[in-house]
């Protein structure tokens, strides 16, 4: 593991991981069942009322940004893999982004949440939960590759 800007207050703190796993796939026949997001997933929208009277407070902006690089095995290719979106929530309050790209034996998946402002009021809730339903959705798919 490696911490990036640590010693700079001003940039964006990262972390740099190199994982070699065989968790993230379940092997089936000449199938791999791939799930991209390994532990980083967001499993379970934190909203669950279906109406909320109080508003909800981040206390801060988040960005939450993770990038993940894998390596195609010989003799595989990327049969079935998530479709990219791009999500927002109204009054550019939040953004969603998941991507997946193959290039050559090498698949990148990009997950990006961004919540720009801090508190939510009740009249926003309903937006904020769909929101994360949508996450949590996206997160949960897989990638599917096939030998041949």
């Amino acid at each position: 593991m490696e911490l990036l800007n640590l010693e700079k207050p001003t940039e964006v703190l990262s972390e740099k991981f190199t994982v070699s796993t065989s968790e993230g796939g379940q092997k089936a026949g000449n199938v791999i069942y791939l799930k991209p997001m390994l532990g980083e997933a967001v499993k379970e929208n934190p909203f669950k009322l279906t109406e909320r009277k109080y508003p909800v407070d981040f206390a801060t902006p988040v960005e939450d940004t993770y990038v993940c690089s894998f390596t195609i095995p010989a003799g595989y290719k990327v049969e079935e893999s998530p479709k990219n979106v791009l999500l927002s929530l109204p009054e550019n309050a939040g953004r969603f982004m998941f991507t997946v790209a193959v290039n050559g034996n090498t698949l990148q998946v990009v997950s990006k949440v961004i919540i720009r402002k801090p508190v939510f009021y009740a009249e926003e809730y309903a937006a904020l939960r769909e929101f994360f339903n949508q996450i949590v959705s996206k997160h949960a798919e897989q990638i599917v590759l096939k030998k041949g």
